[in-house]
């Protein structure tokens, strides 16, 4: 399996899944869509999870656009990110140095099986849910991808940390969308029993709350990525997968 190695400040923002994306300016391990990875800490040497490479794009620095960005350390500046650039790979780095920009769907988890055969999930049903134990406290995310015939393609979640039910809420839907761009989903069908978040996603209602801005755009740029992406409201009785999940993340961190 091939490695990748990642700085220290980097690990707890790839493994909250706040970064699915990383830059590279020398492949010598010819990286590819579908290869498995180990991602390495470089400062404590350890293995901290695996991932699996949905796309890569081969770019200049000058180029790097918004999209590339959304999972990715964030620069203030074109200037600060090619310091940065010339930090690992040394000062001959210009703006016209060519870079690969590799997305990857991350997990603790080692891969068992490969996915080279896999099948694109054109039409996906997903339920999520947020839950957070005091309202802001201890909060999970959860999602459940589901096949038009409802068949479970995945489930899956994040505790999150100190958070509200409202974040929680927002950031299962993100997860859920990273997930079904890794299935090459073009049509996506949210189910929610959070009615104030389906208004809101509907444009029904508007955000007042600024904290969840910043995680709204980044739904709105991945809702770009595909045909279709709707959201309907469902009893919470109809949701019991995706809650289940959350409560099981939660009690995990007892």
């Amino acid at each position: 399996m091939k490695t990748l190695k990642f700085s220290s400040d980097q690990v707890e923002n790839i493994v909250n899944k706040k970064y699915s994306c990383t830059w590279r300016l020398f492949d010598d391990k010819d990286l590819d869509v579908d290869d498995h990875l180990e991602f390495i800490d470089s400062g404590t040497k350890k293995t901290f999870g695996y991932a699996t490479i949905t796309k890569i794009t081969i770019k200049k620095i000058r180029d790097i656009d918004d999209y590339d960005k959304l999972n990715h350390k964030s620069y203030p500046s074109q200037k600060a990110m090619l310091a940065d650039f010339k930090r690992y790979y040394g000062k001959n780095v210009t703006l016209g140095s060519v870079v690969k920009v590799i997305e990857y769907d991350y997990s603790q988890d080692r891969p068992k099986k490969e996915k080279k055969d896999e099948v694109a999930i054109k039409e996906v049903k997903i339920f999520t849910d947020g839950g957070s134990r005091g309202n802001p406290g201890p909060s999970a995310a959860a999602y459940v991808v589901m096949d038009m015939q409802e068949n479970i393609i995945k489930i899956d979640g994040q505790y999150l940390g100190i958070t509200t039910n409202n974040q929680a809420e927002y950031q299962a839907v993100k997860y859920a969308l990273q997930c079904a761009k890794t299935l090459k989903s073009e049509i996506v069908h949210f189910y929610m029993d959070s009615l104030l978040v389906v208004n809101q996603m509907n444009g029904i209602f508007k955000i007042r709350n600024r904290d969840l801005w910043p995680i709204h755009q980044d739904i709105l740029r991945l809702k770009q990525l595909f045909k279709v992406v709707d959201f309907l409201h469902v009893p919470r009785e109809m949701n019991k997968i995706a809650d289940s999940k959350v409560n099981e993340l939660l009690d995990s961190r007892k």
